[in-house]
């Protein structure tokens, strides 16, 4: 239906999107680093906005930027060139001098983080092989998966794969040899850390790291690198890290700072401050989704039954006006929109405020009941009881389709209340309750869950991609000829599938996607609330709209254009000349908002793998610092979507 694209594929979808995250999480409002680089400051923001964390950026520094980042002397540092695979000429590692005054964390050392849990993966992986008898191991070259394989778990072979490109390059020959501090000096000083291959504290730490937990046959024999020493190497300052974390339906801030009980972790106390996050749509960190798209859908609700009516704003606002006076007329019409966005701005954030003041994890009790008593006052009671106090009025009218009205803004506010008074109930109960294990899986727990398991298939799809690109290089024979190191020769297969595009899913394989979460458990999309806000009070008008079609038919004044078209030609009724174009122009305006409504967030998703995969360019594109420049924009996207879907319809 229009909406299939092509977008970049592969390796090169992977580094473009590394550097998306770079420069979504840069704070720098007049330039972006293009070097990828994330600063102390860019993780302070970080913490504050997602978590309610706060921390100053000296303690970022020293317990996060110097433990894995840059030095943070201020002296000048040799970092690694273009890693990204841009430059397609160079056959060893280009050296850049690189003068700093902070410390910080480029795109490598991201990307070293990131692939601590598939590491651990692949370690345990060899380890369980290893315990195996020798004649149930497969036979290298072979795929071997652990028993929980699937998609999100590595290969077992590509920790031995890396290993012997590396001795290749390093050494010239990828035969496994024993491990020595001369090897390790030589493979350090290829790759450009010439002044760590000199550190003989820091080589007598790798020799112990890798060689913990090895055994030889014969007592006095070195220790060979192995896939198993080298994995146990890359893997043993990170064995605290749980890898089932992404398989259980926690939060990122769980997982780091709490135990089973919700109690803060031992030794992990941080400071946190309250960031008015049930109100926070620009980051979604609200405790549920769906209870804020139904308060907006109930607001709308409210709004027409009974705020929307006579009161005495309209009543005071009204000018003595002669028809004929245009001036007049314009100025009553400016008028009216002056209160109804009055009426919008001051009513409605006292309810949305009030009524999502509990929507928080961990919120406390009374703001829970003040969100439970604000949803009473604004949706249910005005049901049950018929008040007149000026701006609001609780008076019910029996025509068109008011009585529907009611009943739905009823029947939505109590449907409302469930989240806050379940939210309450299960404070009461234990943890392992049944209630508070379908609360858990109804809110924003369960799709910050979904990311995690996102994340990790898309780890092993990038070392995978990484991987074929040497297959490429193997293929092209570059390295059977002996005429390029294993990096070389795959900085020069990089270039040759940069080029290469797929198609982005249409319309249907989006929806299909959506509808078995395949988009939320593989890609990670998260689907914000004002989008789906948006989207479903486009709904709402293109439900009201049609049934006001009979209101409008049955009302005096149509009926009174009817009889007149009546009366134009005696014996021959002309009343078709006014039904058929308010009836076509109904179906028309309707098809069109049905239209948009289904393509709408297909659309959106479309858009943020665009900038994943560099389809649309980011950290590196001249415009992309304008389009995340004031986020909190974004809000204003549920107003604009619900009145252009209005007056569209009405203009048809």
């Amino acid at each position: 239906m229009g909406l299939q694209k092509r977008r970049p594929c592969g390796a090169v979808a992977d580094v473009n999107e590394l550097e998306y995250i770079s420069a979504l999480h840069q704070t720098g409002k007049d330039e972006l680093r293009e070097d990828g680089s994330i600063q102390a400051c860019d993780i302070v923001a970080f913490l504050m906005s997602r978590h309610g964390i706060k921390v100053a950026e000296e303690e970022v520094e020293e317990k996060i930027i110097c433990t894995f980042g840059q030095q943070c002397t201020g002296v000048n540092r040799m970092q690694h060139g273009n890693h990204s695979g841009t430059s397609t000429t160079q056959s060893n590692i280009d050296r850049q001098l690189v003068t700093s005054t902070r410390g910080c964390l480029d795109l490598i050392q991201i990307l070293a983080l990131l692939l601590i849990p598939l590491l651990l993966k692949a370690t345990q992986t060899l380890d369980q092989a290893q315990q195996e008898s020798n004649t149930n191991r497969r036979e290298l070259g072979t795929c071997l998966h652990s028993q929980k394989g699937d998609s999100r778990w590595p290969d077992a072979d590509i920790v031995e794969n890396v290993l012997r490109m590396m001795l290749h390059d390093a050494t010239g020959d990828a035969t496994l040899r024993p491990l020595t501090k001369e090897l390790l000096r030589q493979i350090l000083c290829f790759y450009g850390e010439a002044e760590a291959s000199n550190n003989e504290q820091l080589l007598e730490a790798m020799l112990l790291a890798a060689t913990s937990q090895a055994s030889t046959d014969i007592e006095g024999e070195p220790i060979l690198l192995n896939q198993h020493s080298f994995a146990h190497g890359l893997t043993h300052d990170v064995q605290h890290y749980n890898i089932e974390f992404e398989n259980s339906v926690t939060t990122n801030f769980q997982d780091v700072f709490l135990g089973e009980e919700e109690a803060l972790k031992k030794g992990n106390s941080v400071t946190t401050v309250r960031t008015f996050s049930s109100i926070d749509y620009t980051a979604d960190t609200f405790r549920s989704k769906s209870f804020v798209v139904l308060l907006w859908v109930v607001w709308i609700l409210t709004y027409f039954s009974y705020l929307h009516s006579e009161n005495i704003l309209l009543t005071l606002s009204k000018l003595q006006c002669d028809q004929m006076n245009f001036g007049c007329v314009l100025a009553q019409g400016i008028l009216d929109w002056l209160i109804i966005m009055v009426r919008l701005s001051v009513l409605g954030s006292i309810f949305i405020i009030t009524a999502s003041s509990g929507n928080v994890s961990n919120a406390n009790p009374f703001l829970t009941v003040v969100g439970i008593c604000a949803i009473l006052l604004f949706n249910v009671l005005p049901f049950f009881f018929e008040v007149s106090a000026g701006v609001v009025t609780t008076e019910k009218s029996t025509e068109g389709i008011r009585p529907v009205l009611y009943y739905l803004t009823v029947i939505c506010g109590f449907i409302l209340l469930i989240d806050p008074v379940m939210n309450t109930i299960q404070r009461l109960l234990p943890k392992s309750s049944l209630l508070v294990f379908v609360k858990k899986h109804m809110d924003n727990t369960r799709l910050e869950a979904e990311v995690k398991r996102a994340a990790s298939f898309k780890l092993n799809r990038l070392v995978r991609n990484a991987y074929d690109v040497h297959k490429v290089a193997e293929q092209d024979g570059g390295i059977a000829q002996g005429l390029e190191t294993r990096y070389g020769i795959a900085m020069l297969a990089f270039a040759k599938v940069s080029d290469q595009k797929e198609e982005l899913d249409g319309f249907k394989q989006t929806w299909s996607r959506i509808w078995s979460r395949a988009l939320f458990n593989d890609e990670g999309i998260w689907l914000t609330t004002h989008v789906l806000s948006g989207n479903l009070a486009q709904v709402i008008v293109c439900v009201l709209l049609a049934a006001l079609f009979p209101t409008v038919y049955s009302s005096e004044l149509f009926q009174q254009g009817l009889d007149y078209l009546d009366k134009l030609v005696p014996g021959n009724s002309q009343r078709w000349r006014l039904v058929l174009p308010l009836f076509f122009g109904l179906v028309c305006g309707e098809l069109t908002i049905i239209s948009i409504i289904s393509k709408y967030i297909p659309s959106s998703v479309n858009t943020v793998i665009q900038f994943r995969s560099g389809g649309f360019e980011s950290l590196k594109g001249s415009s992309f610092l304008k389009l995340r420049y004031a986020l909190d924009n974004s809000s204003l996207l549920f107003g604009s979507i619900f009145w252009g879907k209005y007056l569209r319809q009405l203009n048809w």
